[in-house]
């Protein structure tokens, strides 16, 4: 039987929560659909070698802010080429771009995804957003809060937005007690101390530089308190990092940059704290609560998940989180993973809703 094709279109591979989401995904339904990815960044080595050696082919075109006549040729180009069942693009209320070449180079499904969540759209952004519904034939996000942001309330409460979560395999993510061990031997952390960590690109939507404050207060009150940052391919790294070097604690925090395995690092924590200014759906989130790790999150994070070691907070004072983490810490960790975690964003059981949506709008267009 001949697959079908689906061409995602995102911005950049970096081992981000997006392309952790293809990748996921590809891995359970590539039996019956093959992946294409066309990008317009340039990526991270690594993670392209990731979708490589997964079997999925790469494309990199020119930006559509730099040379928007290139961009429009290119993806018109390489979709004719291609000739894909369905063109998945994921760039929030700018889907209306790419969902253009896609109608003209004659794509009959063309899914406009959105991974990102704002409170409030600008005027800009609501024209965006209609353009986006005119040229996309169906619609889709990774959450509540990132429908909404594409769309409107009312649209996702009528269903006229499909919502796919960045499902993970949770199995990969639990709670065990002897990759805490390993991690906190190779780290030098003793049995006694507690670990505050944070993972995430060293971005400004991940708000690091406010953790740096709220860890140097945690120190004040927690003196066994050792802290952990694990980022991605981002542009605050050098300011973040001299952050750091002038604080109070940089004997006391380990900073781990592109690194390929996270998921024992969970175990090792006993704090996880996220204060992004905004997230579509937070996959660290899903991956912390997989290892019944307590955590601590902005309350500008869109609330899929909520349990009684999950707690959202404001980010106004340092000095409150610092009080709210040392709080959430607890020796007690179980192993077992939540029914509702698996309900929802285990990949196995994800991943046959995705092949299932994307079957039903093959059928209805074609």
């Amino acid at each position: 039987m001949k697959k079908k094709k689906v061409v995602h279109y995102i911005s950049n591979l970096i081992n981000g929560g997006v392309e952790a989401m293809l990748l996921n995904y590809y891995d359970e339904i590539k039996d019956e659909f093959d992946f294409v990815v066309v990008i317009h960044e340039n990526p991270a080595q690594t993670c392209v070698q990731k979708f490589e050696q997964s079997g999925i082919k790469i494309y990199q075109i020119e930006h559509w802010i730099r040379n928007p006549i290139q961009n429009f040729k290119q993806l018109y180009h390489i979709l004719k080429k291609e000739e894909p069942d369905i063109f998945h693009t994921h760039h929030g209320v700018n889907n209306f771009i790419p969902c253009f070449a896609a109608k003209v180079a004659g794509v009959k499904v063309r899914i406009g995804h959105c991974h990102n969540y704002l409170p409030k759209k600008t005027l800009k952004q609501k024209m965006y957003s209609f353009l986006t519904r005119m040229l996309a034939t169906d619609l889709a996000a990774c959450g509540l809060g990132a429908g909404e942001y594409l769309t409107s309330k009312k649209m996702v409460q009528k269903g006229k937005v499909q919502i796919i979560y960045n499902a993970i395999n949770l199995e990969k993510f639990q709670y065990h007690e002897d990759e805490r061990e390993k991690i906190r031997r190779v780290n030098a952390w003793k049995k006694d101390e507690t670990v505050y960590g944070n993972i995430g690109r060293f971005a400004h939507q991940k708000n690091q530089l406010f953790l740096i404050d709220v860890f140097e207060k945690i120190a004040e009150y927690d003196k066994k308190a050792k802290f952990v940052i694990i980022g991605g391919q981002g542009d605050l790294y050098s300011k973040i990092m001299n952050r750091i070097e002038s604080s109070s604690i940089k004997e006391k925090i380990k900073v781990y940059k592109d690194l390929k395995e996270t998921a024992a690092y969970y175990s090792a924590m006993d704090v996880f704290l996220l204060p992004s200014f905004f997230e579509g759906f937070a996959v660290v989130l899903i991956e912390a609560q997989a290892a019944n790790l307590p955590c601590l999150l902005s309350d500008k994070i869109t609330r899929e998940y909520s349990s009684e070691n999950v707690i959202y907070l404001p980010i106004v004072s340092a000095e409150e989180w610092a009080k709210k983490a040392i709080m959430l810490k607890n020796s007690y960790r179980d192993t077992v993973i939540r029914r509702e975690l698996l309900e929802k964003f285990d990949i196995s059981s994800s991943a046959q809703l995705m092949r299932k949506y994307y079957n039903q709008l093959i059928e209805r267009r074609f």
